[in-house]
């Protein structure tokens, strides 16, 4: 297997079982509402959100409703 690492500090950030998102949250959670399931799915198995994140995750929770139901259901249930 490759792993690739485009910022440089995600194996770092794995390792100490932080969350971040690339860039500007708000704009991250805009292109994808399922990240916000994917935030939940880590902070489930331990890993810590920063502020800046769990911000914007307080602040875009609602957008999750737009979000495809079945991308939805694939997350939840696994």
């Amino acid at each position: 297997y490759v792993l690739k690492d485009p910022t440089g500090h995600g194996i770092c950030d794995a390792i100490n079982k932080e969350i971040y998102l690339i860039g500007n949250p708000d704009k991250r959670i805009d292109e994808d509402a399922i990240r916000l399931l994917r935030i939940l799915k880590f902070y489930k198995e331990g890993f810590k959100i920063p502020k800046k994140t769990m911000t914007a995750f307080r602040r875009n929770f609602h957008k999750i409703c737009n979000a495809d139901t079945e991308r939805i259901r694939e997350h939840i249930e696994y």
